[in-house]
């Protein structure tokens, strides 16, 4: 059976906040897709990435997720692990923040799935971020921040 890619080939989202799901998510996602979505940050903040506890990417195979994946580039876990490829269904809420002010994102599925997985939500927000160095200061002119040296 053949399946055409109802997915983004690449997705500029830079709204303050937004929600990412696989395909057809919460059913079952389809096969031969291969998805992106960069996420970036206004003024330099930087992003903190949400993955729901439902995730459900098809998982063959060992090792690092070769069948279908959700990938997470520029970031890291809250745990301090890095980001990268992730599949099956991790049952808790996977909290990523990116190391700048972007993301991206990247599913995909082979032809061995055949609509057995449902896939993932994830949801972005934008987070203020102050340069190491700086310290802000509320209700003052100008750009309300000072260097420290």
């Amino acid at each position: 059976m053949l399946f055409f890619s109802v997915c983004p080939t690449l997705a500029q989202l830079n709204e303050t906040s937004g929600v990412i799901t696989s395909p057809f998510y919460p059913r079952r996602y389809p096969n031969n897709q291969d998805c992106t979505w960069q996420i970036t940050a206004n003024n330099g903040n930087r992003l903190k990435l949400e993955i729901a506890n439902t995730m459900d990417v098809f998982e063959c195979g060992s090792g690092r997720c070769p069948c279908d994946y959700l990938e997470i580039q520029n970031g890291y876990l809250s745990d301090g692990a890095a980001s990268g490829k992730r599949c099956g269904k991790p049952n808790k809420i996977l909290t990523y923040y990116s190391t700048l002010d972007t993301l991206k994102l990247r599913f995909f599925s082979d032809g061995q799935n055949d609509f057995q997985s449902m896939g993932f939500k994830a949801t972005y927000t934008q987070l203020n971020f102050t340069p190491p160095g700086k310290c802000s200061f509320p209700g003052r002119g100008g750009d309300n921040s000072v260097s420290v040296q």
